[in-house]
């Protein structure tokens, strides 16, 4: 089910589609049918073996979707690459060129845009981009194969992690076993397709963010930081969650100033330490953010989050929606008005839940609910790049507190994604 393949080459093995899936997605929404019949089946009773077989399924289908290297249906992967490339090939700082300033055979495969996007990722997914093209060196097929692999691997390691979270708070499992548990994640067909078919990184920020909640949990606040450090020095969203781990460090640091006190340097300091290491070898003051502030001043309605959505079919009128496409979406309403009331929607909402972490005694269960929190309401509020891969980020707490019907809607609602930017927020805003 690969789109049609056309655009340049790099050895006749690499091409980029000029768009995403279209109508092929209805077929692979089909693959949520087996999905939640395996699921039934592991959760209701046991299962002889059940657990070596949920394993080797998602490793196997890793490995297929790793193999099959062409096309792809995301540009980012191909940023991934460059960025390694800029820095082990080229000599030059990826976080302080353009892309297109470039010649390399991977800046036309990102397309125009982002060819022309500074650096939008955290260090560390940058470090680790070039040490990837430092080992592997000047093969483009090889490069692709083992970031895909990396993404892969990162989702795999996710699979364990979050049988051991439900586990730390305490879960009700009545209605979910652990078998079923490990099945909702690693059979999830949109959580494949993204992270072994298209090698996002995001699989690295979730795995991440799952050890420092566990850190956490545990009371190695130090180790819990650095874990949650980790996680946004590959992709930023997930710093919203900062002060929900120093809320629980200061619940359970003791009634004491200095007991607080100490719970705040434990969980702040490690945070402040890495940045600045990994910052290190690319900083050139606040330049090194313009690809983020670049990114988000670009945002557009065409890829609108639920609740930009809702404003411009509120102001715009329903004629702009029904019947078209992303491309076409016409709003009347100005754009920058909706991304300012998504954006003070969202806010609100923080504050009030960083209040809330802060005005009780935190138990495990809480901090698990608080650092995802923002991330949905991110993706329901603020975000105006509501793209597939995106709702990977609140699978995790989808399972872990047994919402498995609605985990299959996210996970179908990521395949329609491709069909069509209207359908996704419309089912995201009813599923929030």
């Amino acid at each position: 089910y690969a789109p049609a393949a056309v655009g340049p080459a790099l050895g006749g093995l690499i091409v980029k589609p000029t768009a995403v899936l279209e109508g092929p997605v209805w077929l692979m929404l089909l693959l949520f049918v087996p999905y939640w019949i395996g699921y039934r089946i592991a959760s209701r009773r046991t299962v002889r073996g059940a657990r070596t077989v949920i394993t080797a399924f998602s490793l196997l289908s890793c490995i297929a979707l790793i193999a099959k290297v062409v096309p792809t249906a995301s540009h980012d992967i191909y940023l991934y690459v460059f960025h390694g490339r800029a820095l082990a090939l080229h000599g030059v700082n990826p976080y302080a060129v353009f892309p297109v300033q470039i010649a390399d055979p991977f800046v036309p495969l990102m397309g125009s845009w982002l060819s022309q996007l500074k650096n939008t990722y955290g260090p560390l997914w940058t470090s680790l981009a070039v040490a990837i093209v430092g080992i592997v060196g000047d093969r483009p097929t090889g490069l692709l194969i083992v970031f895909k692999a990396v993404s892969a691997a990162f989702f795999l390691g996710c699979i364990p992690l979050m049988s051991k979270l439900s586990t730390a708070i305490g879960a009700d499992r009545t209605n979910i076993s652990r078998d079923g548990l490990m099945l909702l994640f690693g059979w999830n067909p949109t959580l494949l397709f993204e992270f072994a078919g298209n090698g996002h990184n995001d699989s690295a920020m979730v795995f991440f963010l799952l050890v420092a909640l566990l850190l956490s949990i545990k009371g190695r606040t130090s180790l819990a930081a650095l874990a949650l450090s980790a996680s946004f020095l590959v992709k930023y969203f997930t710093l919203l969650c900062l002060p929900f781990f120093l809320a629980y460090a200061v619940s359970r640091g003791g009634p004491g100033l200095r007991d607080r006190a100490q719970a705040v340097v434990k969980a702040v300091l490690p945070v402040v330490l890495a940045t600045i290491l990994a910052y290190a070898p690319y900083w050139i003051g606040l330049a090194t953010l313009d690809g983020l502030f670049d990114q988000a001043s670009l945002v557009g309605i065409a890829l609108a989050s639920p609740l930009a959505t809702a404003l411009t079919f509120l102001f715009g009128g329903g004629e702009h929606f029904f019947g078209s496409t992303a491309s076409d979406l016409v709003v009347t309403m100005n754009p920058d008005l909706i991304a300012a009331l998504s954006s003070a929607a969202f806010f609100i909402c923080f504050l009030a839940l960083i209040n809330a972490a802060f005005s009780r005694a935190m138990e495990p269960r809480d901090l698990v609910r608080f650092v995802f929190a923002p991330l949905i309401c991110y993706l329901a509020m603020a975000s105006l790049w509501l793209m597939p891969w995106h709702l990977s980020w609140i699978v995790p707490i989808l399972i872990v507190e047994d919402a498995a019907f609605a985990t299959v809607v996210v996970g179908a609602t990521g395949m329609l994604l491709y069909s069509g930017y209207l359908a996704g927020p419309i089912i995201g805003a009813a599923l929030i």
